[in-house]
């Protein structure tokens, strides 16, 4: 079988576009999650904090999963690190 680059780059493109489909599928999961157990553990999620967990950074969606079950509040998991000089 004669495979062209244009089929090559055909399923490259495919294969990179599942692959991205998947990463954001998990990470809207991730938020999903997220955002239920803060409302399980301190009650209503604002619309605020709602558009802050969709605009972090994976890490940064760890690091709050992290802490979720510990916090003494809201304001405990969503604490920013502090930035390195």
């Amino acid at each position: 079988m004669i495979v062209t680059i244009a089929d090559s780059l055909r399923e490259e493109g495919i294969n990179l576009g599942i692959n991205l489909g998947i990463n954001q599928g998990a990470r809207g999961r991730t938020i999903d999650i997220l955002t239920r157990l803060l409302s399980k553990r301190f009650g209503t999620v604002s619309d605020s904090i709602r558009e802050r967990l969709r605009g972090a950074e994976d890490a940064q969606l760890d690091a709050w999963l992290d802490r979720v079950l510990d916090a003494h509040s809201l304001d405990d998991v969503l604490l920013e690190p502090l930035p390195h000089p």
